[in-house]
Protein backbone atom coordinates (compact mmCIF):
# COMPACT_ATOMS: atom_id res chain seq x y z
CA UNK A 1 0.00 0.00 0.00
CA UNK A 2 3.08 2.40 0.77
CA UNK A 3 4.46 1.63 -2.13
CA UNK A 4 1.61 2.73 -4.22
CA UNK A 5 0.52 5.58 -2.71
CA UNK A 6 4.68 6.67 -3.00
CA UNK A 7 5.35 5.70 -6.37
CA UNK A 8 1.87 6.47 -7.78
CA UNK A 9 2.72 8.24 -11.40
CA UNK A 10 5.59 5.19 -12.03
CA UNK A 11 2.95 3.19 -11.41
CA UNK A 12 0.57 4.90 -13.85
CA UNK A 13 2.88 5.64 -16.83
CA UNK A 14 3.97 4.10 -19.54
CA UNK A 15 8.29 3.69 -19.68
CA UNK A 16 9.84 6.07 -22.56
CA UNK A 17 11.00 4.90 -25.44
CA UNK A 18 14.38 5.56 -26.96
CA UNK A 19 15.19 6.85 -30.82
CA UNK A 20 18.88 5.93 -31.88
CA UNK A 21 20.61 7.83 -34.71
CA UNK A 22 21.57 6.37 -37.75
CA UNK A 23 19.86 3.14 -38.05
CA UNK A 24 18.69 1.98 -41.25
CA UNK A 25 15.17 1.83 -40.71
CA UNK A 26 11.94 4.01 -41.64
CA UNK A 27 9.11 3.66 -39.40
CA UNK A 28 5.91 4.79 -37.57
CA UNK A 29 7.17 6.07 -33.78
CA UNK A 30 3.96 7.43 -32.80
CA UNK A 31 0.22 8.12 -33.17
CA UNK A 32 -1.01 4.18 -33.29
CA UNK A 33 -4.17 3.62 -31.04
CA UNK A 34 -6.17 0.50 -31.56
CA UNK A 35 -9.42 -1.02 -29.99
CA UNK A 36 -8.87 -3.92 -27.84
CA UNK A 37 -11.06 -6.01 -30.03
CA UNK A 38 -8.93 -4.72 -33.34
CA UNK A 39 -5.85 -4.72 -34.87
CA UNK A 40 -3.27 -1.60 -35.80
CA UNK A 41 -0.98 -2.49 -39.16
CA UNK A 42 2.30 -1.43 -38.53
CA UNK A 43 4.58 0.48 -41.17
CA UNK A 44 8.58 -0.67 -40.73
CA UNK A 45 10.69 -1.23 -43.54
CA UNK A 46 14.23 -1.36 -43.67
CA UNK A 47 16.67 0.91 -45.42
CA UNK A 48 19.77 -0.46 -46.93
CA UNK A 49 21.00 -1.93 -50.29
CA UNK A 50 19.59 -4.93 -51.51
CA UNK A 51 22.98 -7.06 -51.13
CA UNK A 52 21.93 -10.35 -51.40
CA UNK A 53 24.71 -11.13 -48.95
CA UNK A 54 22.91 -9.26 -46.21
CA UNK A 55 21.42 -11.71 -43.55
CA UNK A 56 19.07 -11.04 -40.58
CA UNK A 57 16.70 -11.92 -38.44
CA UNK A 58 13.83 -9.95 -36.50
CA UNK A 59 11.93 -10.15 -33.47
CA UNK A 60 9.22 -8.39 -31.85
CA UNK A 61 8.18 -7.97 -28.28
CA UNK A 62 4.96 -6.47 -26.22
CA UNK A 63 3.45 -6.20 -23.43
CA UNK A 64 -0.27 -6.39 -24.29
CA UNK A 65 -0.30 -7.68 -27.83
CA UNK A 66 1.51 -9.64 -29.97
CA UNK A 67 2.75 -9.16 -33.66
CA UNK A 68 1.56 -11.24 -36.67
CA UNK A 69 3.03 -11.70 -39.75
CA UNK A 70 0.07 -12.17 -43.07
CA UNK A 71 2.78 -12.31 -45.68
CA UNK A 72 5.87 -14.36 -44.39
CA UNK A 73 5.16 -18.52 -44.13
CA UNK A 74 7.98 -18.53 -41.28
CA UNK A 75 8.56 -16.45 -38.35
CA UNK A 76 10.42 -13.73 -38.31
CA UNK A 77 13.63 -15.12 -35.89
CA UNK A 78 14.88 -17.24 -38.30
CA UNK A 79 18.15 -16.61 -39.46
CA UNK A 80 19.32 -16.34 -43.18
CA UNK A 81 16.71 -13.56 -44.48
CA UNK A 82 17.32 -10.85 -46.90
CA UNK A 83 16.65 -7.09 -46.50
CA UNK A 84 14.11 -7.81 -49.22
CA UNK A 85 12.38 -10.81 -47.44
CA UNK A 86 12.04 -8.97 -43.98
CA UNK A 87 10.17 -6.00 -45.81
CA UNK A 88 8.37 -8.23 -47.61
CA UNK A 89 7.18 -9.99 -44.17
CA UNK A 90 7.08 -6.87 -42.33
CA UNK A 91 4.46 -4.90 -45.07
CA UNK A 92 2.26 -7.73 -43.05
CA UNK A 93 2.93 -7.03 -39.86
CA UNK A 94 -0.30 -6.52 -37.76
CA UNK A 95 -0.32 -6.09 -34.06
CA UNK A 96 -3.16 -7.54 -31.86
CA UNK A 97 -3.75 -6.61 -28.59
CA UNK A 98 -4.19 -9.23 -26.24
CA UNK A 99 -4.96 -7.82 -22.34
CA UNK A 100 -8.70 -6.11 -21.90
CA UNK A 101 -8.75 -3.06 -19.23
CA UNK A 102 -11.53 -0.69 -19.98
CA UNK A 103 -9.12 1.74 -19.06
CA UNK A 104 -6.65 3.22 -21.55
CA UNK A 105 -3.33 0.94 -21.85
CA UNK A 106 -0.13 1.98 -23.49
CA UNK A 107 2.27 -0.65 -24.67
CA UNK A 108 5.77 0.11 -25.92
CA UNK A 109 6.57 -2.60 -28.88
CA UNK A 110 10.28 -2.91 -29.83
CA UNK A 111 11.47 -4.75 -32.77
CA UNK A 112 14.94 -6.35 -32.86
CA UNK A 113 17.46 -7.36 -36.19
CA UNK A 114 20.68 -8.96 -35.85
CA UNK A 115 22.45 -10.72 -37.90
CA UNK A 116 24.85 -8.62 -40.26
CA UNK A 117 22.91 -5.46 -39.33
CA UNK A 118 21.99 -4.87 -35.85
CA UNK A 119 19.66 -2.04 -34.25
CA UNK A 120 16.83 -1.97 -32.22
CA UNK A 121 13.16 0.33 -32.14
CA UNK A 122 10.45 0.81 -29.82
CA UNK A 123 7.16 2.52 -30.34
CA UNK A 124 4.09 2.91 -28.23
CA UNK A 125 0.79 1.87 -29.18
CA UNK A 126 -2.27 3.11 -26.90
CA UNK A 127 -5.25 0.62 -26.31
CA UNK A 128 -8.19 2.05 -25.51
CA UNK A 129 -12.10 2.70 -26.67
CA UNK A 130 -13.06 5.17 -28.11
CA UNK A 131 -15.69 7.50 -26.66
CA UNK A 132 -19.14 7.43 -27.74
CA UNK A 133 -20.79 10.86 -27.86
CA UNK A 134 -23.29 11.93 -24.92
CA UNK A 135 -25.72 14.88 -26.50
CA UNK A 136 -28.19 16.39 -23.54
CA UNK A 137 -32.01 16.10 -25.08
CA UNK A 138 -33.21 19.48 -25.64
CA UNK A 139 -36.06 20.77 -27.16
CA UNK A 140 -34.80 24.47 -28.25
CA UNK A 141 -31.86 26.77 -28.68
CA UNK A 142 -33.15 28.87 -25.66
CA UNK A 143 -31.19 29.17 -22.24
CA UNK A 144 -33.13 27.91 -20.41
CA UNK A 145 -33.86 24.56 -22.09
CA UNK A 146 -29.71 24.08 -21.98
CA UNK A 147 -28.79 25.71 -18.29
CA UNK A 148 -30.27 24.36 -14.71
CA UNK A 149 -29.15 26.82 -12.38
CA UNK A 150 -28.14 24.76 -9.04
CA UNK A 151 -27.38 26.32 -5.98
CA UNK A 152 -27.83 25.38 -2.08
CA UNK A 153 -29.18 26.80 0.78
CA UNK A 154 -28.62 26.92 4.81
CA UNK A 155 -30.44 29.84 7.17
CA UNK A 156 -29.97 32.23 4.28
CA UNK A 157 -33.85 31.98 3.04
CA UNK A 158 -33.59 35.69 2.56
CA UNK A 159 -30.58 35.86 0.02
CA UNK A 160 -32.11 32.66 -1.76
CA UNK A 161 -35.42 34.95 -2.34
CA UNK A 162 -33.40 37.40 -3.66
CA UNK A 163 -31.56 35.20 -5.93
CA UNK A 164 -34.93 33.32 -7.13
CA UNK A 165 -36.31 36.94 -8.08
CA UNK A 166 -33.72 37.65 -10.07
CA UNK A 167 -33.61 34.57 -11.96
CA UNK A 168 -37.45 35.33 -12.21
CA UNK A 169 -36.69 38.71 -13.81
CA UNK A 170 -33.80 37.47 -16.41
CA UNK A 171 -34.47 33.63 -16.89
CA UNK A 172 -37.85 33.22 -16.78
CA UNK A 173 -39.08 29.17 -17.43
CA UNK A 174 -35.69 28.20 -16.87
CA UNK A 175 -35.17 25.30 -13.86
CA UNK A 176 -33.66 25.66 -10.26
CA UNK A 177 -32.30 23.11 -8.01
CA UNK A 178 -32.03 23.63 -4.65
CA UNK A 179 -30.30 21.71 -2.05
CA UNK A 180 -31.97 22.83 0.83
CA UNK A 181 -29.81 21.01 4.61
CA UNK A 182 -31.93 23.25 6.60
CA UNK A 183 -33.68 21.47 9.95
CA UNK A 184 -37.23 20.79 9.76
CA UNK A 185 -37.64 24.23 12.17
CA UNK A 186 -36.04 26.28 10.09
CA UNK A 187 -37.30 25.05 6.51
CA UNK A 188 -38.98 27.02 4.03
CA UNK A 189 -40.77 25.93 1.12
CA UNK A 190 -39.85 28.17 -2.41
CA UNK A 191 -42.13 28.08 -4.86
CA UNK A 192 -42.54 30.32 -7.92
CA UNK A 193 -45.31 30.69 -11.28
CA UNK A 194 -42.01 32.04 -13.36
CA UNK A 195 -39.51 29.70 -12.98
CA UNK A 196 -39.14 25.73 -12.42
CA UNK A 197 -38.22 24.93 -8.63
CA UNK A 198 -36.68 21.45 -7.71
CA UNK A 199 -36.12 21.97 -3.93
CA UNK A 200 -34.09 18.58 -2.32
CA UNK A 201 -34.10 18.03 1.18
CA UNK A 202 -30.94 16.63 2.62
CA UNK A 203 -29.99 15.69 6.10
CA UNK A 204 -29.21 18.68 8.24
CA UNK A 205 -25.88 20.61 8.40
CA UNK A 206 -24.35 17.75 5.22
CA UNK A 207 -24.47 20.28 2.03
CA UNK A 208 -21.69 22.33 2.43
CA UNK A 209 -19.98 20.28 -0.42
CA UNK A 210 -22.21 17.55 -0.65
CA UNK A 211 -25.31 19.94 -2.17
CA UNK A 212 -22.97 22.78 -3.08
CA UNK A 213 -22.65 21.66 -7.08
CA UNK A 214 -22.66 25.36 -8.07
CA UNK A 215 -23.32 27.49 -5.11
CA UNK A 216 -25.15 30.42 -5.86
CA UNK A 217 -27.47 30.50 -2.64
CA UNK A 218 -25.72 34.14 -1.59
CA UNK A 219 -25.54 35.94 -4.70
CA UNK A 220 -27.69 37.75 -6.86
CA UNK A 221 -28.49 37.55 -10.48
CA UNK A 222 -28.17 41.23 -12.46
CA UNK A 223 -28.23 41.81 -16.33
CA UNK A 224 -24.24 41.43 -16.16
CA UNK A 225 -24.72 37.81 -15.37
CA UNK A 226 -25.10 36.42 -18.86
CA UNK A 227 -25.75 32.85 -18.77
CA UNK A 228 -26.06 33.30 -22.96
CA UNK A 229 -22.84 34.31 -23.20
CA UNK A 230 -21.16 32.21 -20.84
CA UNK A 231 -23.03 29.02 -22.89
CA UNK A 232 -21.94 30.27 -26.67
CA UNK A 233 -17.88 30.46 -25.54
CA UNK A 234 -18.46 27.08 -23.85
CA UNK A 235 -20.06 25.78 -27.09
CA UNK A 236 -17.22 27.38 -29.12
CA UNK A 237 -14.14 26.50 -27.43
CA UNK A 238 -15.16 23.09 -26.27
CA UNK A 239 -14.53 24.30 -22.50
CA UNK A 240 -16.01 22.59 -19.75
CA UNK A 241 -15.80 25.24 -16.82
CA UNK A 242 -16.61 28.72 -17.99
CA UNK A 243 -16.05 30.92 -14.73
CA UNK A 244 -17.45 34.40 -14.00
CA UNK A 245 -16.90 37.64 -12.03
CA UNK A 246 -17.63 38.27 -8.63
CA UNK A 247 -18.91 42.36 -8.08
CA UNK A 248 -16.65 43.76 -10.47
CA UNK A 249 -15.44 42.92 -14.02
CA UNK A 250 -12.08 41.67 -12.94
CA UNK A 251 -10.39 38.58 -10.64
CA UNK A 252 -11.07 38.93 -6.67
CA UNK A 253 -6.98 38.82 -5.17
CA UNK A 254 -7.69 35.44 -4.44
CA UNK A 255 -8.25 34.22 -7.95
CA UNK A 256 -5.59 36.03 -9.70
CA UNK A 257 -3.62 32.86 -8.40
CA UNK A 258 -5.35 30.65 -10.88
CA UNK A 259 -2.33 28.27 -11.65
CA UNK A 260 -2.29 25.31 -9.80
CA UNK A 261 1.65 23.83 -9.19
CA UNK A 262 1.77 20.36 -7.51
CA UNK A 263 5.47 19.28 -7.62
CA UNK A 264 5.15 15.27 -6.72
CA UNK A 265 7.91 13.41 -4.59
CA UNK A 266 7.57 9.94 -3.11
CA UNK A 267 6.50 10.81 0.20
CA UNK A 268 3.86 13.46 -1.00
CA UNK A 269 2.99 15.97 -3.00
CA UNK A 270 3.47 19.78 -2.61
CA UNK A 271 0.99 22.35 -3.92
CA UNK A 272 0.73 25.86 -4.26
CA UNK A 273 -1.58 28.80 -6.43
CA UNK A 274 0.73 30.99 -8.84
CA UNK A 275 0.01 33.02 -11.65
CA UNK A 276 -0.36 32.28 -14.96
CA UNK A 277 1.30 34.19 -18.23
CA UNK A 278 -0.41 34.84 -21.25
CA UNK A 279 -2.82 32.28 -21.53
CA UNK A 280 -5.77 33.91 -23.78
CA UNK A 281 -8.48 31.65 -24.38
CA UNK A 282 -8.38 31.30 -28.29
CA UNK A 283 -11.44 33.32 -30.23
CA UNK A 284 -12.41 34.70 -26.45
CA UNK A 285 -8.58 36.58 -26.14
CA UNK A 286 -9.60 39.59 -24.78
CA UNK A 287 -12.37 38.21 -22.27
CA UNK A 288 -11.21 35.38 -21.24
CA UNK A 289 -8.20 33.74 -19.54
CA UNK A 290 -7.48 29.80 -19.06
CA UNK A 291 -7.41 29.12 -15.97
CA UNK A 292 -6.93 25.86 -12.73
CA UNK A 293 -9.15 27.25 -10.44
CA UNK A 294 -11.38 30.30 -10.26
CA UNK A 295 -14.10 31.68 -8.13
CA UNK A 296 -17.60 29.92 -7.26
CA UNK A 297 -19.49 31.20 -9.87
CA UNK A 298 -19.07 29.35 -12.86
CA UNK A 299 -21.14 27.31 -15.58
CA UNK A 300 -20.46 23.92 -16.39
CA UNK A 301 -20.83 21.29 -18.78
CA UNK A 302 -22.98 18.72 -17.65
CA UNK A 303 -21.72 15.31 -19.77
CA UNK A 304 -17.87 16.35 -18.05
CA UNK A 305 -18.11 18.65 -15.42
CA UNK A 306 -20.44 16.23 -13.70
CA UNK A 307 -17.90 13.94 -13.73
CA UNK A 308 -16.00 15.36 -11.21
CA UNK A 309 -17.33 14.72 -7.39
CA UNK A 310 -18.01 17.29 -4.99
CA UNK A 311 -16.27 15.02 -2.11
CA UNK A 312 -19.13 15.26 0.71
CA UNK A 313 -15.75 14.74 3.05
CA UNK A 314 -15.21 18.24 3.20
CA UNK A 315 -18.50 19.27 4.87
CA UNK A 316 -17.52 22.30 6.07
CA UNK A 317 -15.04 24.13 4.21
CA UNK A 318 -14.14 23.17 0.45
CA UNK A 319 -13.32 24.53 -2.80
CA UNK A 320 -10.11 23.95 -4.51
CA UNK A 321 -10.78 20.41 -3.79
CA UNK A 322 -12.78 20.09 -6.76
CA UNK A 323 -10.79 21.72 -8.98
CA UNK A 324 -7.57 19.66 -7.47
CA UNK A 325 -9.69 16.54 -8.70
CA UNK A 326 -10.56 18.22 -11.88
CA UNK A 327 -6.71 18.69 -12.73
CA UNK A 328 -5.89 17.09 -16.28
CA UNK A 329 -9.30 16.15 -16.84
CA UNK A 330 -11.19 19.20 -17.14
CA UNK A 331 -10.98 22.45 -19.43
CA UNK A 332 -11.47 25.76 -17.37
CA UNK A 333 -11.44 29.23 -18.10
CA UNK A 334 -12.52 32.62 -16.86
CA UNK A 335 -14.43 35.84 -18.66
CA UNK A 336 -14.85 38.68 -17.18
CA UNK A 337 -18.12 39.74 -18.80
CA UNK A 338 -20.38 37.57 -16.78
CA UNK A 339 -20.36 39.14 -13.15
CA UNK A 340 -22.41 38.34 -10.54
CA UNK A 341 -22.99 40.49 -6.86
CA UNK A 342 -21.97 38.73 -3.88
CA UNK A 343 -24.24 39.58 -0.96
CA UNK A 344 -23.97 37.85 2.51
CA UNK A 345 -25.95 40.57 4.58
CA UNK A 346 -29.47 38.51 4.79
CA UNK A 347 -29.09 36.68 7.85
CA UNK A 348 -28.49 37.41 11.34
CA UNK A 349 -24.14 37.27 11.37
CA UNK A 350 -24.31 35.76 14.71
CA UNK A 351 -26.99 33.13 13.67
CA UNK A 352 -24.60 32.39 10.59
CA UNK A 353 -21.25 32.36 12.88
CA UNK A 354 -23.69 29.93 15.41
CA UNK A 355 -23.53 27.31 12.83
CA UNK A 356 -20.33 27.71 10.88
CA UNK A 357 -18.04 28.28 13.33
CA UNK A 358 -19.85 26.08 16.10
CA UNK A 359 -19.93 23.23 13.61
CA UNK A 360 -16.25 23.19 13.05
CA UNK A 361 -15.92 23.07 16.93
CA UNK A 362 -18.72 20.46 17.62
CA UNK A 363 -18.08 18.17 15.34
CA UNK A 364 -13.84 18.12 15.47
CA UNK A 365 -12.91 19.99 18.49
CA UNK A 366 -11.79 23.12 18.11
CA UNK A 367 -10.71 25.24 15.23
CA UNK A 368 -6.84 24.31 15.11
CA UNK A 369 -8.30 20.42 15.61
CA UNK A 370 -10.66 20.83 12.49
CA UNK A 371 -7.28 22.54 10.12
CA UNK A 372 -5.12 19.47 11.06
CA UNK A 373 -8.45 17.44 10.68
CA UNK A 374 -8.08 18.50 6.87
CA UNK A 375 -4.34 18.30 6.76
CA UNK A 376 -4.61 14.86 7.11
CA UNK A 377 -7.56 14.51 5.04
CA UNK A 378 -5.74 15.95 1.87
CA UNK A 379 -2.71 13.55 2.43
CA UNK A 380 -4.78 10.69 3.13
CA UNK A 381 -6.79 11.56 0.05
CA UNK A 382 -4.69 13.08 -2.28
CA UNK A 383 -1.37 12.61 -0.90
CA UNK A 384 -0.29 16.29 -0.37
CA UNK A 385 1.49 16.65 2.59
CA UNK A 386 2.20 20.60 2.37
CA UNK A 387 0.70 23.52 1.07
CA UNK A 388 1.30 27.44 2.00
CA UNK A 389 -2.25 28.50 2.50
CA UNK A 390 -4.29 26.87 4.65
CA UNK A 391 -6.15 23.70 3.55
Amino acid sequence: MNLQRDFYYELNKPPPTTCKPKIPVEYVSSGYQVEPNESAKLEIKIISQNDPEIRISGKFEAKFGEVKLSKLPRNLDVRNLTVEEMNAGLAGAWYHPTKYDARKLVDIVKFTVEGDLNFTIEFPITIHWSKLPVLNHRTSDAVEDRVTVLTKTYLRYPCLRRFLKSVELFYPNITVIIADDNNDEDFRKMESEIIKIKQYRMPEKEGWFAGRALALSQDSILPLTDLRYMVNVAETTGYDLIGGSLNKHERSPWAKSDFMNIRPSPTGFCFHRGIYQHLELPGFEDECRIVDIMDNFFLGRTVTAGKIRFDPEFDNKGHKEYFFDARGQLRIAWCKKPMITHVNNCTPKEEWNEYRFGRTGGKYGSPKEYTNWLAELWYFRSHVKCMPEKP
